[in-house]
């Protein structure tokens, strides 16, 4: 039986989650540059750019990739996933 703590070495979902955060950490001095205010609230608000919902899957597609092969299904449902998403 696995450990449910596994899914901690699961690097596609980490650099998938890592993209995500990298993401709606920088819509803060986005929007900051754009509205010339300080809005801390956009980490946890959805919507802007950049996009994390597009920087998630599109990590999550390569990284698939890279690790099962761009020839493998795995590849081809993240692709899929990706395309609906953005």
């Amino acid at each position: 039986m696995h450990s449910l703590l596994e899914i901690f070495r699961n690097e596609v979902l980490i650099c998938a989650l890592t993209s995500w955060f990298i993401a709606q950490v920088l819509k803060i001095p986005t929007y900051r540059i754009v509205e010339k205010e300080w809005n801390w609230r956009r980490f946890f608000g959805s919507g802007g750019m950049p996009s994390s919902h597009t920087s998630f899957v599109v990590a999550l597609t390569l990284m698939t990739g890279f690790d099962a092969g761009f020839q493998s299904v795995a590849f081809a449902i993240a692709f899929t996933l990706a395309a609906i998403v953005m």
